[in-house]
């Protein structure tokens, strides 16, 4: 049987995963969020 600091870290081990996936998914989607906002203006002479 685990010990309980055993278990707490392999906790911690998994809940910083998590975080590291979402903040890197987070990014991700701001990045996208941040171009589909901000388009620069074009100029058109026909």
């Amino acid at each position: 049987m685990a010990s309980a600091q055993e278990i707490v870290n392999q906790v911690y081990r998994t809940a910083e995963e998590y975080a590291q996936k979402a903040q890197t998914q987070l990014g991700a989607f701001t990045n996208a969020l941040n171009a589909a906002i901000y388009t620069p203006p074009t100029v058109s002479f026909k």
